[in-house]
């Protein structure tokens, strides 16, 4: 039985034959060990129809998909926070797809932290392209879930999908 999606949720994907994000999976187990579900990419729901996500183009809605390919976290967020959450979310529609950071991540995953791109590059790059757990970590500072100066400080403690299940387990909403 699938779990009705409502406005602000966050969705949090696991199935995909799509060979990039099985890579991204791997990666993920590699770096946080085994968990009970491995999560490759995240998005927030707009309503019950519609999720904003950062799609490996750009940061943009697309329908969502029904399928029993994630699982539903709710943290407890008023209306009001929901809404500056996804009205911060919202302004990152059309920026492109951050492949340096991705690129970074994976030169610092695979080699410990000693090999990586240069740091100011990949921050600039930031500024203006998202991957997809960026919207997730940006919506939870603005509704003020995650505490940090800033919205990076918040991507920064929030760097992967896998990072957004250690924070939300306790708030997956059941069958």
């Amino acid at each position: 039985m699938l779990v009705p999606v409502k406005r602000g949720d966050l969705l949090l994907y696991y199935k995909s034959l799509n060979p990039v994000w099985i890579a991204i999976k791997v990666g993920e187990i590699l770096e946080d060990g085994i968990q009970d579900r491995e999560y490759f990419h995240c998005a927030v729901a707009l309503d019950d129809k519609a999720e904003l996500e950062a799609d490996g183009i750009e940061v943009a809605v697309h329908p969502i998909i029904h399928d029993g390919s994630y699982d539903v976290f709710r943290p407890p967020l008023t209306e009001a926070q929901i809404e500056k959450g996804l009205s911060l979310i919202n302004s990152y529609r059309g920026q492109k797809y951050d492949w340096w950071k991705i690129g970074d991540d994976a030169l610092r995953f695979a080699s410990g932290n000693a090999i990586h791109l240069p740091s100011g590059i990949v921050a600039n790059e930031e500024l203006h392209k998202k991957i997809c757990n960026t919207p997730l970590a940006a919506y939870l500072w603005a509704a003020g879930f995650i505490k940090g100066a800033n919205e990076q400080e918040a991507t920064a403690f929030l760097r992967s999908p896998e990072d957004g299940y250690l924070l939300l387990k306790g708030y997956q909403v059941a069958a």
